[in-house]
């Protein structure tokens, strides 16, 4: 599997070549847009992406071979550099098929509305030749690498197409090692808000090993209360590592936030179409989440990789559901919550690839509401943090929901593995394993028990070897 990183560095210096050569790369993709569009029944039938881009450049390129149909694109681009045209050209050509499958979903979903002679329930979609995307420097050709900090980029002037070097902020190149495989690639020219900056990726080729059940897994319920709870589950059930990650100053600041939006919200009777409401209260709202997302996803590749796990497990996230008594603030941050729990599994998912950690979700039904010991359902107390068990045990419910969460990876990967026979007749003795919503830490732990040694050989007891394992990542983590 290839990961990508990207190196956002600032320009230190600003010319106006830099407005020059966006606008007449966005005007060339607009024009080709055009063409391809025109053009989409002869360019459908090629089934090869190569032969699409040949056949459309011979359209709007003309050489001492080929006699351009649409001649204006070299009178209007002149000298427009061929990795750009191939690029622009490609671009196009994915623009057009995505709007034209977007289109033939819409008529497959109103085919009968208007057969029938009836309004279609949405508007059908509509193609946009103009797009705002930003060209890529192909190395050699179009930019050369002078140092860490100096790029020569081939810009437009006007007339020309003219080198020019450019300093921009040194990358960090202690996030990307060369003796970890990492590789520079083409760079980006960017402008947002008035800023242009340069996009470096870095690419890397990550081979996850074969999934085996000696390493354990780093179980994780992303809760109200809690940030993130997570514990560290092998397969045999044996729970090496357990840790409660929060951030109350941040999570106190975004409470305040949201309930000075609620009041501003409150006092206002209509707000004007087109007007940024709080524009300013919500940037750092979204700046207080994205720093949450970030630094918790951090942490918990940290401890997956501190415990070797070969997995890191979240619930799946369904629809938001909103309950019926929520309005006002308490609805915005039932809103906020589910947002935020949301990219802290897609942060989560690209770090821990870049670590060669896998990522996977489990059904989330059932793990807070079902006890780790198997002792039935859970009746939360208070502000629903502290679970009372049927067997009158008090426990962190965000902790057992943790335990349940690893615990169903294990018995989905043990099922799995099994013979056809065995794995109806381990159904058959534990039916709290079918019905997987029912799953616990004690199913697991049974599962194992009842489980005949030589049906999965490779599966390995921790209860010798637990000690050592979490002495050292102890150590790690320090």
């Amino acid at each position: 599997m290839i990961v990508t990183k990207t190196a956002i560095q600032k320009l230190r210096n600003y010319t106006r070549y830099f407005d020059y050569t966006l606008n007449i790369y966005r005007d060339a993709l607009e024009y080709v847009n055009k063409v391809v569009y025109a053009e989409w029944e002869n360019i459908e039938q090629l089934s090869f992406s190569k032969q699409r881009i040949n056949f459309v450049e011979r359209l709007i390129h003309s050489t001492s071979k080929n006699t351009a149909i649409y001649q204006e694109f070299d009178k209007k681009f002149y000298k427009f550099p061929s990795y750009f045209r191939r690029m622009v050209i490609m671009k196009a050509i994915g623009n057009v098929s995505s709007y034209i499958t977007r289109y033939r979903q819409w008529e497959d979903k109103n085919k009968e509305r208007i057969a029938q002679g009836k309004k279609p329930k949405s508007k059908p979609p509509v193609f946009q030749a103009k797009e705002n995307s930003f060209p890529v420097f192909y190395k050699g050709e179009m930019s050369k690498w002078v140092s860490n900090g100096k790029v020569a980029l081939k810009l437009y002037n006007g007339s020309d197409w003219i080198w020019f070097i450019l300093p921009f902020t040194p990358v960090n190149l202690t996030r990307f090692p060369e003796t970890e495989g990492w590789v520079r690639q083409n760079p980006m020219l960017v402008k947002k808000n008035k800023r242009w900056s340069l996009h470096i990726p870095f690419e890397r080729n990550i081979k996850f090993q074969d999934k085996n059940f000696i390493k354990p897994v780093l179980g994780v319920d992303l809760g109200l209360n809690c940030t993130a709870t997570v514990s560290v589950v092998c397969s045999d059930g044996t729970v090496l590592h357990r840790e409660f990650i929060n951030y109350g100053r941040e999570k106190d600041r975004l409470n305040k936030l949201i309930g000075a939006i609620a009041v501003k919200s409150s006092k206002t009777y209509n707000i004007p179409k087109g007007e940024n409401f709080c524009k300013r209260i919500w940037q750092m709202v979204r700046n207080l989440k994205e720093e949450i997302a970030q630094q918790c996803s951090r942490r918990l590749v940290k401890i997956a990789k501190a415990y070797n796990c070969q997995a890191i497990v979240f619930e799946h996230l369904g629809k938001f559901k909103i309950p019926k008594d929520f309005y006002g603030a308490k609805k915005l941050r039932k809103k906020l919550q589910y947002w935020l729990q949301g990219r802290i599994q897609k942060y989560t998912k690209y770090k821990s690839y870049a670590e060669g950690i896998r990522f996977s979700r489990v059904l989330a039904s059932g793990t807070s509401d079902n006890a780790f010991d198997g002792s039935g359902t859970v009746r939360r107390v208070g502000n629903k943090q502290i679970a009372l068990f049927r067997n009158w045990k008090w426990y962190n419910c965000d902790l057992s929901a943790s335990y349940n969460i690893g615990a169903r990876y294990w018995i989905r990967e043990i099922l799995q593995s099994l013979d056809g026979n065995i794995q109806v007749a381990m159904c058959g003795k534990m039916p709290d394993i079918v019905a997987r919503h029912q799953q616990t830490l004690a199913s697991l732990i049974s599962l194992v028990r009842l489980l005949p040694r030589e049906a999965l050989p490779e599966l390995v007891l921790y209860s010798s070897q637990g000690r050592s394992v979490k002495e050292t990542a102890t150590k790690a983590l320090a």
